[in-house]
């Protein structure tokens, strides 16, 4: 999977941006952008810079921090499965580390765990400080998440991607051995991460206008297909969801129905031309945020129409793990969710168990 070459750490902020004229000195022999904050400004209390603040830095990041900093910078693009330019998101974890801690927190906690998958030699030291540092940002989120203001609408939404990303994996690749384990952690991961959405679902206009506009490319995309078709690959399950006898009258069953039309607005996302990789990423990964509420509370309770429709979501995942947090999804889960459900369901279930060589 090709990436998009990211700038250099130190040339990150040596962007067209007006000069400081009251900035530190310690910013201006850097050549960064300085908020003129006294008695020492933002970036230098990150860093540590100024006189006595040395300790209270050192105590939040350390080498290590910034070798995984580093990691983020080079590789990003790529883990992330973004196109363009990351430095937007990454000034934004910085210039926000102050106010919103967790976002520069989960950056690096998704840097970790990306490099515990391409370190094998050191993976269980790195997934340690990617959990260490994820458990940090979720609770610096939680004490600031009744108070959100507009400064912090978009570091959270970053926030909420990247825990997305780190959760669902450590899903996938941690629940493996049995149907009970796996279908109660993947609906752990539907509430963390649509928890986390929610608090700035409200704002969506103002993220589109910002400056991480270029990298939502699934917003246009999924606009541009607004109808929830049926589609080959989920027509037998609806029919078969359809000709329930209770279909018209159970919200379980319509819930059922409307996140299997949303997988098919994945798939329909998907196979638009060019196909594009990050596009199957991004329409794959929004399928959690979309489904409603009364689908997460059918598979919490096991229901045989909510397990189908996982099935297929974990068809295409599996058809798509090239991509390194989707990886872990074996067709040995799908096959186990069938087998789980019984003959009842199996032609219902043609799809997803015909990814098998996917």
């Amino acid at each position: 999977m090709a990436s998009t070459p990211v700038a250099p750490a130190a040339t990150l902020n040596r962007r067209a941006l007006p000069k400081s004229k009251a900035g530190c000195v310690t910013c201006k022999q850097r050549r960064v952008k300085c908020d003129e904050t006294r008695p020492s400004c933002e970036r230098c209390n990150i860093g540590g810079r100024e006189a006595g603040l040395g300790s209270q830095a050192s105590g939040r990041f350390d080498a290590f921090h910034m070798a995984l900093f580093y990691h983020a910078v080079l590789n990003m693009a790529s883990y992330m499965a973004l196109d363009g330019d990351m430095a937007p998101i990454i000034e934004c974890a910085l210039d926000n580390a102050v106010t919103a801690p967790y976002l520069l927190d989960q950056m690096l906690a998704v840097a970790a765990l990306h490099h515990s998958v391409v370190d094998r030699a050191n993976s269980r030291a790195y997934h340690h400080h990617a959990t260490s540092l994820q458990n940090r940002a979720l609770g610096q989120f939680n004490d600031a998440s009744d108070k959100l203001t507009d400064p912090n609408i978009i570091p959270s939404f970053l926030f909420a991607t990247f825990l997305g990303y780190h959760v669902l994996r450590n899903t996938l690749a941690d629940h493996q051995g049995s149907i009970s384990s796996f279908v109660g952690a993947f609906v752990d991961y539907l509430h963390v991460h649509r928890g986390t959405r929610v608090v700035t679902r409200q704002h969506w206009p103002q993220i589109e206008k910002s400056s991480l506009a270029p990298l939502l490319e699934i917003s246009s995309i999924g606009k541009a297909i607004d109808n929830r078709q049926p589609g080959p690959e989920t027509q037998t399950l609806l029919a078969h969801l359809q000709a329930q006898p209770d279909h018209a009258s159970s919200s379980s069953t319509a819930a059922c129905i409307d996140a299997l039309l949303w997988a098919q607005w994945v798939l329909n996302i998907q196979k638009r031309k060019p196909p594009r990789f990050s596009v199957k990423v991004h329409a794959a990964t929004a399928w959690p945020l979309v489904v409603p509420d009364e689908f997460v509370s059918a598979l919490y309770q096991r229901r045989p129409e909510a397990l189908a429709v996982l099935a297929h979501y974990l068809a295409i995942l599996h058809v798509t793990r090239e991509f390194w947090v989707f990886e872990p999804c074996e067709f040995g889960m799908i096959q186990a969710l069938a087998d789980h459900v019984g003959p009842f369901w199996e032609k219902a279930l043609q799809w997803p168990l015909s990814c098998k060589s996917g």
